[in-house]
């Protein structure tokens, strides 16, 4: 490409063409296609409908997706609800095309962003290959995804907010101070669990050890504090 990779300028060009192209030509490069191109050209082939199950995995209400409802708009604050036969949308495009780039591939060509978020962990340090002592799959690409986007004059305060359906109200519900009902008894409940959640480091202590917090720590704490309930509508 007659491009200096020690010169910052060419260096970025460089980094464009490689995540934008389509080397499909050949058999020895047929591998070897953008994380850009996957996500925004020709078939779209690394965005997934949300309920996307690939081998092995349960269906039905016992689906992994089956508790998502979608996600909180930053501008308007009002739960955007998808459905799990709706493909990815443009941000979730961009967040597995810069998570390609760090070394991913498979995982994010066969799962759903939220997904990634949901079942695997995040490791501050990135000390591990593949998984923690305890067996949890580390994402590395998901964190690396992540705080490239969460940068000033990017997402910086604006990562997204995902909402999954935490249970069934047993009686009426207020969620705040004042005396509204929010979610009425026999309505869904519904929690906040995104890629800010998932990044914050923190950790829970079970059975005398400590661990980092997962998705059902939070839905858990959801289901002892109201104040963490919001409606699912």
């Amino acid at each position: 490409m007659a491009l200096n990779f020690y010169d910052p300028s060419d260096q970025f060009q460089a980094f464009i063409a490689h995540t934008a192209s389509n080397n499909e030509a050949t058999a020895s490069t047929a591998q070897c296609w953008g994380g850009m191109h996957l996500a925004f050209t020709g078939t779209n082939r690394m965005r997934e409908d949300y309920g996307n199950s690939i081998a092995g995995d349960p269906t039905g209400a016992n689906h992994p997706m089956a508790d998502f409802r979608g996600y909180i708009d930053n501008t308007t604050q009002a739960l955007v609800r998808r459905a799990l036969t709706v493909r990815e949308d443009d941000y979730e495009a961009l967040a597995k095309a810069i998570g390609f780039y760090n070394g991913i591939r498979t995982r994010f060509r066969n799962n759903p962003w939220p997904r990634m978020l949901k079942q695997y962990i995040y490791q501050r340090n990135s000390k591990s290959n593949h998984t923690n002592d305890a067996g949890d799959y580390v994402c590395h690409s998901c964190k690396y995804s992540i705080e490239v986007r969460n940068q000033a004059d990017l997402f910086a305060g604006h990562l997204r907010r995902y909402v999954w359906m935490g249970g069934t109200a047993a009686a009426d519900i207020s969620t705040d101070d004042d005396l509204e009902i929010e979610i009425r008894a026999g309505e869904e409940w519904c929690f906040v669990y995104g890629e800010s959640e998932w990044v914050s480091g923190a950790t829970v202590i079970e059975e005398g050890v400590s661990g980092p917090k997962k998705y059902r720590h939070y839905r858990e704490d959801a289901e002892d504090d109201n104040s963490l309930k919001i409606p699912c509508r």
